[in-house]
């Protein structure tokens, strides 16, 4: 996928973000009468450290409604994380946004975070947005401390690729510290957590079927350093190299 296409892909997403949702509320509702007949909750199944692992997996499974609870239309988005791990985003501010990018004034925050954990703080952009139905998607673009950031738009998507020294964006992930153990999951509602003053990205199982989400898969939460590569940073960089994860929690369901 060249930069001409995920742009494409940017403004379908959020051109189309008003379709379909009055079906799928009726969908989500019978899903979530489910849920309340059933105790679910993300069981540990790989874990680097657990005196990180094991209070996040507490955090998210105190929380677990934000992933599978009842959820208002339209959809929140970004998929909100718990309190106590939300990292502080700020809405970026663009200079002379055209009429027809004007959806996307809410869909770019910014913020810094030490994603590699070497001390140094970088940047993180993030574009979250939901289009039709169950369908969202997210990119985190990671840059140096000192890179500026354009006040444009259109500048900013011009050098996105060229400076950015990760990116992560949604799609198939193999588990590889699990060594071929389970089978392969699509990751999406990517985030920046922060826990005892250190930042993580954290992603979890989106698989969808044309619009619609699908329910009756394994379920999946991963909590990670990311790699950094050099400049231009491809598109389809694997997220099985770019996630150094730390922890994977998976879900489990209890009638």
């Amino acid at each position: 996928m060249n930069i001409h296409t995920l742009i494409l892909v940017m403004v379908f997403v959020t051109v189309t973000s008003s379709i379909g949702h009055a079906s799928e509320e009726n969908k989500s509702k019978t899903f979530q009468s489910k849920v309340r007949k059933t105790h679910i909750e993300y069981a540990l199944q790989m874990s680097e450290d657990d005196a990180i692992c094991q209070p996040i997996l507490a955090e998210y499974n105190k929380n677990i409604s934000l992933d599978f609870g009842e959820k208002p239309f339209p959809r929140p988005y970004p998929w909100p994380s718990p309190s106590p791990l939300a990292l502080h985003w700020k809405k970026k501010s663009w200079v002379g946004l055209p009429g027809n990018m004007e959806v996307d004034r809410n869909t770019y925050t910014i913020a810094e975070a030490d994603l590699n954990h070497d001390g140094q703080n970088e940047i993180v952009m993030r574009w979250a947005s939901w289009a039709r139905s169950d369908d969202r998607f997210t990119s985190l673009e990671v840059f140096p401390q000192k890179t500026e950031i354009p006040r444009r738009i259109e500048e900013y998507k011009a050098i996105f690729l060229r400076d950015s020294i990760a990116r992560v964006v949604p799609g198939g992930y193999d588990f590889p510290k699990l060594n071929g153990k389970v089978g392969p999951t699509e990751l999406n509602d990517f985030d920046v957590i922060q826990f005892k003053g250190k930042q993580y990205v954290t992603g979890k199982t989106v698989i969808m079927n044309g619009i619609v989400e699908e329910l009756n898969v394994p379920r999946w939460r991963i909590v990670s350093r990311v790699r950094f590569g050099k400049p231009p940073i491809s598109v389809a960089s694997s997220l099985d190299w770019t996630l150094d994860s730390i922890c994977y929690f998976r879900l489990k369901t209890n009638k």
